[in-house]
């Protein structure tokens, strides 16, 4: 990433839903404003991509009819324009979004393709409904067809990343049974030479810096197809989807700052300074992270991801504040300390779902936006901007 400034004052808008969607199509004048008033440098676009079932080998871009469609060229073009006028730059990642296969007669989800035991493990009912299995008569031809149209999609979109002067491309989102470059006890394939080859045709029309965005549970469980991904493959940055547990069962009430340092630190010594040995020059960034508004969210970030209330304000230890919301602030405070303890290791986070709330309560719930964690991320973006001058 050259020329950044670490760590990296990043957000993620999220994908086509919600307030992102209602930014592609209105440009709100008042969200530049918040990420200048943030002191955010860098934002992050998801564009989302389609198959229909587990027999559906063509890789598609789907505009409308879905409950997450793909963002239209036009208005793609124009937001990542916009973004560059206000002065941000920009990483735009690729992300299949199944809420309509995972719903079809031969039913697939995303992190399920790719994968040559799903019907041996029992996630696939039907042998003859899943050409991932290396002994399905169908499996050489539809692994080709994917791959392909798959990597046209990469290179459609890096096409426009290119024209758009976007300084990070990612190819894919959290798929790690698709972006498995050595096989395994358990895998007996994998699929090196089609990233390969899906990287080398998205540099010749791109020239920026390139990325896939694992999901950090290929750290914790140390998945080998996995683990030299980074090493096999010619990725210039080492992005991380990273919703790291902090803690081993719910929290009965708010944590304190050293409390979760502490569980920080345990995920920087076990997992991070580790993967920072294994690539000592290669930049390595969470290309999403983020906490829900939620005590629970130190066990499970994602807790009440799907509420669609307005949570009532919970203040049991009589502060003065609402739990959730400090609860959110101390965990991103502590994130943000334990960055500044270890400058080396990672280059900073793309803080997920911030976009304009109050129309999706996803959105309300993963943002920091008129919350505590508001001004916590705000200090520490001022004092690094302050910093790299």
């Amino acid at each position: 990433m050259e020329g950044r400034e670490k760590p990296l004052r990043a957000v993620h808008m999220g994908g086509n839903w919600g307030g992102t969607r209602e930014l592609f199509k209105s440009q709100k004048e008042k969200y530049f404003a918040y990420l200048r008033d943030l002191n955010v440098q860098w934002v992050g676009i998801s564009v989302a991509l389609h198959i229909d079932d587990s027999m559906d080998a063509t890789v598609e871009r789907v505009y409308s009819g879905v409950e997450i469609p793909t963002f239209s060229d036009a208005d793609l073009i124009r937001t990542i324009n916009t973004l560059k006028k206000h002065g941000f730059r920009v990483y735009l990642t690729l992300a299949f979004e199944d809420q309509k296969s995972q719903k079809a007669v031969r039913p697939v989800r995303r992190w399920q393709m790719g994968d040559p035991n799903a019907v041996a493990n029992g996630e696939i009912k039907n042998f003859q409904d899943w050409p991932w299995a290396p002994n399905h008569p169908n499996h050489a031809q539809f692994v080709k067809e994917f791959w392909q149209t798959y990597t046209d999609q990469a290179v459609h979109f890096a096409r426009i990343a290119q024209d758009t002067s976007v300084e990070l491309y990612s190819i894919g989102t959290e798929t790690e049974q698709l972006f498995r470059s050595r096989p395994d006890a358990d895998h007996p394939n994998h699929f090196k030479n089609q990233i390969a080859e899906m990287v080398k045709e998205t540099r010749q029309v791109y020239s920026g810096q390139i990325t896939y965005d694992m999901h950090y549970a290929a750290l914790l469980y140390d998945w080998p197809g996995s683990k030299f991904l980074f090493e096999d493959i010619d990725f210039d940055v080492v992005g991380i989807s990273a919703y790291f547990e902090l803690v081993d069962h719910p929290p009965a009430g708010v944590l304190t700052v050293d409390q979760l340092e502490e569980s920080w630190e345990k995920v920087f010594q076990k997992y991070l300074v580790p993967l920072r040995n294994q690539y000592p020059r290669k930049p390595i960034v969470f290309t999403e992270f983020g906490y829900v508004t939620a005590v629970e969210a130190p066990y499970n970030p994602a807790s009440e991801e799907r509420r669609n209330t307005v949570k009532k304000i919970v203040d049991r230890d009589n502060n003065g504040l609402d739990d959730a919301q400090e609860q959110q602030a101390h965990i991103y405070e502590a994130f943000y300390n334990t960055v500044e303890k270890y400058p080396d290791v990672i280059e900073g986070a793309f803080t997920w779902q911030e976009s304009f709330p109050g129309s999706w309560a996803p959105v309300d719930i993963w943002g920091v936006w008129g919350k505590l964690a508001q001004d916590t991320v705000k200090k520490y973006y001022t004092k690094w901007r302050l910093d790299s001058r």
